[in-house]
């Protein structure tokens, strides 16, 4: 991931000084963002073996600047107007609202979105759908003790937790020729079941996000 941003950053630099080239039929995109989500109440479950399900309607905060930090990756691969791109957002959710069996719950180091996306510049902006999966990375104390999770994990200690979608609508502006900036709306919906030692939580995620950022086109050519 390291990799990727200074890749991004190389890349957004030499997009400055490099010489403005026609518009081409297919481009490649590249584009890093942050920004602030609100997460709506959703049914919260925490299932313990031998021990009588906690159910409640969860509140959450994302807390975007704190500890990990709220941010996406995006790369695309347009031809015209249309286009079709992976998308990473490595989105955060803690419990604010927590029941005393429940010492405390953050999904903060990870409620990551990996979708893959089509997408279309319209004459309203930028639209894009995505479909994908939620990798989760569950901070859990239940019943005063700390919960070991990652059963399902395919990378050590992410679960691969559920299916997520996203719809988002955002403006680029221009910096450079190939250089922008940009602002979106974006709303996802997931449904996440995440494995740990002795149970299971269920914690589905409905958010809207407002997010900024930077991108950068490279034109390969018709």
């Amino acid at each position: 991931m390291r990799l990727f941003i200074k890749l991004f950053f190389c890349g957004l630099l030499f997009s400055f000084f490099a010489p403005a080239q026609a518009l081409a039929e297919k481009t490649v995109s590249f584009e890093a963002y942050s920004g602030f989500a609100y997460n709506a109440p959703t049914q919260l479950t925490v299932t313990e073996k031998g021990k009588e399900d906690v159910t409640l309607m969860a509140d959450w905060e994302t807390e975007s600047f704190q500890d990990a930090l709220y941010y996406g990756l995006r790369v695309g691969l347009w031809e015209g107007k249309k286009g079709w791109e992976i998308e990473f957002m490595h989105h955060k959710i803690k419990l604010t609202n927590a029941p005393e069996e429940i010492d405390s719950l953050e999904i903060s180091h990870g409620y990551n979105l990996l979708t893959v996306n089509r997408a279309w510049e319209l004459e309203v902006g930028y639209v894009h759908l995505g479909l994908g999966f939620v990798f989760t990375h569950p901070d859990l104390r239940l019943r005063g003790k700390e919960r070991d999770h990652g059963k399902n994990g395919v990378i050590p200690s992410l679960n691969i937790a559920g299916p997520t979608m996203q719809a988002s609508i955002g403006r680029r502006y221009k910096m450079s020729d190939t250089v922008y900036g940009f602002l979106e709306g974006k709303i996802t919906t997931t449904y996440a079941t995440i494995e740990y030692d002795d149970g299971e939580i269920q914690a589905p995620n409905i958010a809207l996000h407002l997010v900024f950022g930077l991108g950068f086109d490279y034109f390969t050519g018709e």
